[in-house]
């Protein structure tokens, strides 16, 4: 993980999208502050919440990547996607893809 630290300051907002890996437990041991994980399931949420309740680090919510209005603009230096874009891609259409990548936008400095 710490070739991460290269590319990421231990400062910045991150935003995880797909937290069902331990990138957010990593990075947290790594010594970021502060890492938001969003998941549209909301019992992946209850049960990640539950796990890492002492790793304060780790903020979880239940979100959909297509409508992120609840996070201001330019709210995080960096945006890491474990995996839900190819699930869009995969299994949704085109235009969910453009709206998943616009919020990211959105949410990004």
């Amino acid at each position: 993980m710490s070739s991460l630290k290269l590319f990421i300051s231990y400062f910045f907002l991150c935003s995880i999208y797909t937290i069902r890996a331990v990138l957010s437990e990593d990075m947290a041991k790594d010594g970021y502050k502060t890492i938001m994980n969003i998941d549209i399931s909301d019992v992946l949420i209850r049960v990640m919440t539950s796990k890492y309740k002492d790793m304060k680090q780790l903020q979880y919510k239940k979100m959909d990547v297509r409508y992120m209005k609840e996070f201001k603009d330019k709210s995080y230096a960096c945006v890491l996607d474990k995996g839900m874009f190819d699930n869009l891609i995969v299994r949704t259409s085109l235009a969910n893809v453009i709206l998943a990548l616009e919020e990211t936008i959105h949410v990004q400095f």
